[in-house]
Parts: C-alpha cells; sequence; structure tokens
C-alpha cells in the first residue's frame, strides 16, 4: 500500500511541477507576446491613433488574477493642435480577478469574477471641431472594444467592476495644463455587468 502512495505522490508531484513552470514560462514568455499583440490591435483597431503602454503584465494561473500595472491608452501622435476631441486613458492598477479558462476554451466565453481599475484618470482634449463631422470614408471605422474582440469571443460576463479613486478632466486643447472641468476621488462599484 505504501509503494502505491509513494508512487501517487510522485505523480502528484510531478503535476505540480510542471503546472508551476508553466505559469513561470507563462510570465516571462508568453506576456512578453500578449503584450505586443495586444498593442498591435489597439493601435490597428483605432487606425494608428492610439497608442498602448504598460509597464507589467502578470498572469496569475493559481489565483485566476491577470494585474496589468500603469496602462496608458493614449494618442499615438503628439500634436500642439487638432480639429477633434482626442482622449487619453491611464490607470495606476487594472486587475481581473477570477477569470475562467475552461468556459473560453470550450465555447469562447469569457467569465470574469471581478474588474478593478486603482486610480483611473480619463482626459478629454476638446478640439477645434465642436461637433464632430460626417465621416466622408465610410471604410474608417470608430474603435470599439467589441469589435477588436468580437472575433474571437461569443460573450462577455463580468460579476463586479470596481472603479477606484477616479479623475476626469477636460481640457481646451492638447497644449493646456488647466481643465475646463474637473473632479476627482470618484469611486463607483457595478455589479453584473
Amino acid at each position: 500500500m505504501s509503494k502505491v502512495l509513494r508512487i501517487t505522490g510522485y505523480i502528484l508531484l510531478f503535476f505540480i511541477i510542471i503546472f508551476i513552470i508553466f505559469g513561470i514560462w507563462l510570465n516571462f514568455y508568453f506576456n512578453n507576446k500578449l503584450i505586443e499583440n495586444i498593442k498591435e490591435r489597439v493601435t490597428e483597431s483605432t487606425n494608428n491613433e492610439y497608442a498602448l503602454s504598460l509597464d507589467e503584465l502578470t498572469i496569475n494561473l493559481f489565483t485566476h488574477t491577470i494585474t496589468v500595472n500603469n496602462l496608458i491608452i493614449a494618442p499615438s501622435k503628439k500634436k500642439e493642435a487638432h480639429s477633434k476631441a482626442e482622449y487619453v486613458f491611464k490607470a495606476k492598477i487594472l486587475r481581473i480577478i477570477d477569470f475562467s479558462i475552461m468556459s473560453y476554451l470550450r465555447g469562447h466565453d469569457l467569465s470574469i469574477g471581478k474588474v478593478e481599475f486603482e486610480e483611473p484618470q480619463i482626459s478629454i482634449f476638446q478640439g477645434f471641431e465642436r461637433l464632430p463631422k460626417k465621416m466622408m470614408n465610410p471604410s474608417s471605422t470608430i474603435f470599439s472594444i467589441y469589435t477588436t474582440f468580437s472575433k474571437k469571443l461569443n460573450s462577455i460576463s463580468v460579476g463586479q467592476i470596481d472603479i477606484m479613486n477616479s479623475k476626469f478632466n477636460i481640457y481646451k486643447n492638447g497644449t493646456d495644463t488647466l481643465s475646463v472641468f474637473s473632479t476627482n476621488d470618484n469611486s463607483i462599484s457595478i455589479k453584473n455587468f
């Protein structure tokens, strides 16, 4: 009996070691490829108008969490004056908690328990045109998170979204440092999104 128990223990230890090695590989090798892929998708889906940058992306398979530090989505080209409004989104920490890998592998359904944004900041820089003009080119599309990920996903469900200590600023143009409208330290929680 002790020989069977010992063999079972070795097999279990082997699978635990493989799982740990896979987690380490995921954080070192796969993270870089994932970051570059996400950056390319954001740039392509915004027609090279916006770029994504982040300091660190960590995927923890044990706790089913993804953490992104210093996430920034901003215009890719710095212009002094622009005709249409531009947006900058920053978040100190974006945390995706309790995501389900199996539901994605089975049916391309993404199930997330909780999404947390710590200290997000949205800045809008108004352009010269106060009302957007009608699109002249029907092939140019507006950026949409849905169209970016809809090719790979059937559905997304999020149990809770927490936005903590957010800031919202509106500036007259890209060179202004004094905002026209500003609000700080806003928090909101949304359930069953």
